[in-house]
């Protein structure tokens, strides 16, 4: 009888170290997946964030260029509109800077040099400092 118990229990002995040792190995399997997946994680959220960075980066240059484009074209505007006025003034100027009297001598006329309106004089300011 002694014989047969434990013919029966070392089946079942050899049988409970082989499902240990196969939930160990699994354990192992599992938690080495698990950091790999974590690892992965990780480069993913580096690659997007550079990405993104990068993203950034681009439409901030794209941003810049078009703010520089925009204020020099309206520069450039500016300064034909300023040379349009100053060449309306001065040809006024040349017109009546002679008035011609009763004899007809012309006659010099003092000129008042007339101040640029506020809104010019500063965008002249910017214009000239830029």
């Amino acid at each position: 009888m002694k014989d047969e118990e434990q013919l029966k229990q070392k089946p079942d002995r050899e049988n409970s170290t082989t499902i240990k040792i196969q939930s160990l190995f699994r354990g192992y399997l599992s938690r080495k997946a698990l950091k790999a997946l974590k690892s992965l994680v990780k480069i993913q959220a580096l690659v997007r964030g550079y990405l993104v960075r990068k993203e950034a980066f681009q439409t901030l240059q794209g941003t810049e260029a078009l703010f520089t484009e925009r204020s020099g074209v309206s520069a450039q505007r500016f300064r034909l509109q300023l040379k349009d006025v100053s060449d309306e003034r001065i040809g006024s100027r040349r017109i009546s800077s002679f008035q011609i009297l009763d004899d007809g001598r012309p006659k010099p006329v003092e000129l008042d040099h007339l101040e640029p309106k506020s809104r010019l004089k500063r965008a002249n300011t910017w214009v000239n400092v830029h």
